[in-house]
């Protein structure tokens, strides 16, 4: 976090201090109000403290920043962990609730009791804090909803890596099916690359012989030398040869050959004009 950013915070939290202060230092004033609108005003400082707080410390821990600390929701840590889950499973769904109530709180008072206010200035200050929280509100759902984006793409990618893990592939590369999170998944994986079962019915997979293992190649995407018996796929298209693996993992994310970028694919021949 910036000094800009940490100096922000810090004039936030007094802002919701002093407006603590002021509702329950004028609580009096508010007792003839058909709704206890008093009680939701400290209530929503409250809770909206106390959310920003935990984003905070979710990023805090996980040396992200806060919008990042929320979009993912793998974190590592418990930690964490716990306080993305806090943020989006309890306090989120309170703030909502928690205005909802506050417009109904703010209706009834306008329309019964407008005069229970201490000042006008107490009046206009609750409906922009009203539509302070509805912008929230709305910010919040766009953010939950880039986050279930991610966490989608994040498991058909694991499935798709999954559909490919084999022996030779958890020995080159280890467990491929579990990602850690948003930020390990490549930008263009399971959406420009080809599906596994176009990747499983690809020609050329063979082992490597003898002969071909004499020539000491490297496979282009592992840089490990090509040895004897391994599993090899040689694309059709370009005729370059890789450990299958290793080019099937790498098709996943892109359609093309790394070294000459020709799709692994033929495209159809083009019908004869009649």
């Amino acid at each position: 976090m910036t000094g800009a950013e940490a100096n922000k915070d810090v004039m936030f939290a007094a802002s919701i201090v002093y407006l603590c202060y002021d509702v329950i230092n004028t609580r009096a004033s508010f007792e003839s109000c058909p709704s206890p609108i008093h009680k939701w005003l400290l209530g929503s400082y409250v809770i909206l403290l106390t959310l920003r707080m935990l984003s905070l410390a979710a990023s805090y821990f996980a040396s992200a920043k806060a919008a990042h600390a929320l979009l993912d929701l793998r974190q590592k840590g418990a930690a964490p962990r716990l306080m993305v889950q806090l943020t989006w499973w309890v306090l989120a769904p309170l703030v909502v609730l928690w205005t909802a109530w506050g417009t109904h709180c703010t209706w009834r008072v306008s329309t019964l009791a407008p005069q229970c206010m201490p000042s006008g200035l107490h009046f206009l200050f609750v409906l922009l804090w009203q539509l302070m929280c509805y912008v929230w509100i709305v910010s919040y759902c766009g953010l939950g909803a880039l986050a279930w984006f991610l966490e989608r793409r994040l498991q058909k990618a694991e499935g798709d890596l999954r559909e490919l893990n084999d022996e030779d592939t958890e020995r080159r590369w280890g467990d491929v099916g579990s990602l850690q999170g948003y930020a390990s998944l490549p930008a263009n994986m399971a959406s420009g690359g080809l599906t596994p079962a176009t990747i499983r019915n690809l020609p050329g997979v063979s082992k490597c012989t003898a002969e071909l293992a004499a020539k000491e190649e490297d496979c282009p995407v592992c840089l490990s030398t090509i040895a004897e018996g391994d599993p090899i796929r040689c694309l059709s298209t370009c005729g370059h040869l890789f450990h299958r693996s290793c080019i099937d993992l790498w098709l996943l994310r892109s359609a093309e050959c790394p070294l000459c970028k020709v799709p692994a694919v033929a495209k159809p021949a083009a019908k004869p004009a009649k």
